[in-house]
């Protein structure tokens, strides 16, 4: 069920591994639901009874934006006062596991945001790099390349995310 929920009450997740947003991209998409008068594709959100939330001034209420933050924050900058959710309760783990996943399909995401993904199902799920690959359909070398970004020194990484090198540069630095 798709239900409209204020802006107001929804909430960028903590795990989000997102940094990167394309200022075009986003400019066409405002443009997009100022034309449609709404966000035509709904966002994935979950009830906040996360105890990440406690210390927040809003008593933790409202919902976690498991996926489309990029909807959410264009659909603001577009003027709405509500946007299109679809409710689902669940666990951290997979919540993190969906955001990998949605963001593994798109194009854009930058190569050290999967990494800082994949990193943190590793230290939050224990999950392995082994499981990680077969989970999402990539090979281990695609996951262990993306890990060994991670591995780079704050400079190289910085850059990276920049996109003054790429991230195939990048890993072999990280390597040395």
């Amino acid at each position: 069920t798709i239900i409209q929920i204020p802006v107001d009450q929804l909430h960028d997740s903590p795990f989000n591994p997102r940094e990167v947003y394309h200022e075009v991209d986003d400019q066409e998409m405002i443009a997009d639901i100022k034309q449609h008068g709404r966000v035509l594709q709904p966002l994935k959100v979950r009830p906040r009874l996360n105890p990440l939330f406690k210390d927040d001034p809003d008593g933790a209420t409202g919902f976690e934006v498991v996926f489309g933050h990029r909807r959410k924050r264009n659909g603001i900058a577009a003027g709405l006062a509500t946007l299109p959710c679809m409710i689902e309760t669940m666990d951290d783990a997979t919540a993190r596991r969906m955001q990998i996943s949605e963001n593994l399909s798109r194009k854009d995401v930058h190569p050290m945001e999967e990494a800082k993904g994949f990193q943190a199902l590793i230290d939050s799920d224990n999950e392995t790099a082994d499981t990680i690959a077969e989970k999402f359909g990539k090979s281990r070398s695609y996951v262990y390349g993306r890990l060994k970004l991670l591995d780079a020194c704050p400079e190289i990484r910085k850059a990276c995310l920049a996109g003054e090198i790429g991230s195939d540069l990048g890993e072999r630095i990280a390597r040395l």
